[in-house]
């Protein structure tokens, strides 16, 4: 039984005592003098107990060898209750809070959350998943109503990894809140039932609605100066173009021209990837003979040195390397 000293402690949080007591709730003193006994069933058995205190410093504990379940567990396959969200709370308190203002297919986590969040990692921490119902592989939403605390988020990501991102929604607590325990203290069943109804679903990363992406910058169109192009074609930063032809035709000649011209005309550096011709000789050459103006046969030394210094500092040359044997 509850004692009164107990029951007026519990019901100062907002608690239901009767729904506590239907659930198996009682005093106990393994904890000191404001210690509550809470009975962890699988099926019709008893498999664990969590202890905890009511007043002072908060402290937990549980049977030695108790099984490690979801409080709550048998209602994950109750077939009455299959098309309701399931509620994962943090704490058993959280759960009293949402089953007293109507949700009934709620559990609580056994151990808490971690301090720090675990990830991909293997780990006994949540070994209460794998004995949890087949039924719960079918839910379709479930709200992970963990502490907003720095350990309530990381218990929200593990669980949410696990059971699948894309089902998952997250509880924002009103305004001096932290749980659903203290929605139900500062607004009652009221605040509980209008944070649990305004349950966001986690953001998938890559994922967006239309209204959430930012609006884009229309790229500018620069003109290359190119003869009989201009009118036609501008390139803009971040496009993709593909030059094609039959070998021998001018493709190479004519991307390099363009090359040339944007870097003229605008500033823009070129990597040239073009493997069947030699940049010490042919590019060096064409460019060369393009920023002088005339044939490389016809140019000074100064000439080609200031055509050099130019396409050092606008083209880069990817060259495949070659291993020495």
């Amino acid at each position: 039984m509850l004692t009164e000293r107990h029951q007026t402690l519990l019901e100062a949080r907002g608690l239901d005592i009767e729904l506590m007591i239907g659930l198996g709730v009682v005093s106990s003193d393994r904890l000191g003098l404001d210690t509550i006994s809470i009975p962890y069933f699988a099926g019709t058995e008893i498999v664990n107990h969590k202890y905890r205190t009511i007043s002072g410093d908060k402290r937990f504990s549980q049977d030695e060898g108790g099984k490690c379940i979801f409080w709550n567990r048998n209602i994950i396959s109750d077939e009455t209750l299959l098309s309701q969200p399931l509620i994962i709370t943090e704490g058993e308190f959280d759960a009293f809070a949402a089953l007293q203002s109507g949700f009934a297919r709620v559990v609580s986590v056994p151990n808490g959350a971690p301090a720090n969040p675990l990830g991909e990692l293997a780990s006994g921490k949540y070994i209460y998943l794998d004995d949890a119902p087949s039924t719960m592989r079918d839910a379709k939403e479930i709200i992970l109503a963990t502490d907003d605390d720095a350990a309530g988020h990381a218990l929200r990501d593990d669980l949410a990894l696990r059971l699948g991102r894309a089902r998952c929604k997250w509880l924002q607590y009103p305004k001096g809140c932290k749980d659903l325990c203290d929605a139900l203290a500062r607004y009652s069943e009221r605040g509980v039932v209008e944070t649990i109804a305004r349950a966001q679903w986690l953001a998938i990363d890559g994922v967006y609605k239309l209204s959430e992406l930012p609006p884009l910058v229309s790229p500018e169109p620069f003109d290359s100066g190119f003869p009989g192009l201009s009118e036609h074609y501008r390139l803009r930063v971040g496009d993709f173009c593909v030059v094609t032809g039959a070998p021998g035709k001018g493709k190479t000649t004519f991307t390099r021209e363009l090359a040339c011209r944007m870097a003229s005309r605008h500033g823009w550096k070129t990597a040239l990837a073009s493997f069947e011709a030699i940049p010490q000789l042919d590019h060096r050459r064409a460019i060369r003979s393009w920023y002088a103006g005339g044939l490389v046969k016809d140019l000074s030394h100064s000439e080609i040195a200031s055509a050099d210094v130019w396409a050092d500092e606008f083209f880069r040359f990817l060259v495949p390397t070659r291993t020495k044997t």
